[in-house]
């Protein structure tokens, strides 16, 4: 492995607001760069044609054209890729906003090439969350790693710490060693859960309202290898 974004999704901390209107999903986590890209994969599952639009972010906020256009039509019964793959020399995260249809559905998908080896990470998408608070027990996220996006239009500061207790302001304690960092509107930021000597982890956001907060582990992906007569064979076998 050669960064966090290539990790394998384990948890989602967020508690999600169903029923938006809109079918408005949120992909974090993403990334792009020298043999490394992201698939945003579009399904529609209805008898219709329909569509979907797909709007991508840096990890600093600022968007990332893949387009146009920014809308996709998807027939029935048909799935569409869209490809992330941004002109740089390094390894960057992003993630991606994606506007559906009726009867589509989207997912994520990180590929890494890697001599004959591609490896997939798969990118689930999720739902927002108006919450301010996030606690879970330590043993779930030690060795992990925590993305939190900030998908508002305000900026936050997104504190977290490790407590026996879990009520409310515990994090503001003196005994209490606490993170805070500040982030932007529609950024995202990622942050390795060590191996924090209390109970609980605690997340909290100063301006709730938008947020998707997962949790990744450093396991491996799919691998298809590809021999030399181009053909694909999926699992641990050797070409």
């Amino acid at each position: 492995m050669r960064a966090t974004w290539w990790l394998v999704t384990t948890a989602l901390l967020t508690t999600v607001l169903w029923g938006q209107p809109d079918r408005t999903r949120y992909i974090p986590a993403l990334a792009y760069g020298p043999n490394v890209w992201s698939i945003i994969r579009l399904t529609n599952t209805g008898t219709a044609p329909a569509s979907a639009r797909v709007e991508v972010y840096q990890e600093d906020g600022m968007r990332l054209p893949i387009g146009p256009p920014s809308m996709f039509d998807i027939e029935p019964g048909a799935t569409r890729d869209i490809r992330i793959d941004g002109k740089t020399g390094r390894d960057e995260v992003c993630w991606a906003r994606v506007t559906l249809g009726d009867d589509v559905e989207a997912r994520g998908i990180v590929e890494i090439l890697e001599g004959n080896a591609l490896e997939d990470f798969p990118r689930a998408a999720h739902e927002i969350s108006d919450r301010a608070r996030w606690v879970t027990l330590t043993s779930a996220v030690t060795g992990k790693y925590l993305y939190f996006l900030n998908a508002a239009e305000q900026a936050t500061v997104v504190t977290f710490c490790a407590a026996d207790q879990p009520q409310p302001g515990v994090c503001k304690k003196k005994q209490t060693t606490a993170i805070r960092v500040p982030v932007g509107p529609k950024q995202l930021i990622g942050v390795q859960v060590r191996k924090p000597h209390r109970r609980f982890f605690i997340t909290e956001s100063s301006a709730p309202g938008a947020a998707v907060l997962t949790l990744f582990d450093t396991g491996p992906g799919d691998k298809r290898f590809f021999g030399s007569k181009s053909t694909v064979e999926f699992g641990d076998a050797q070409p």
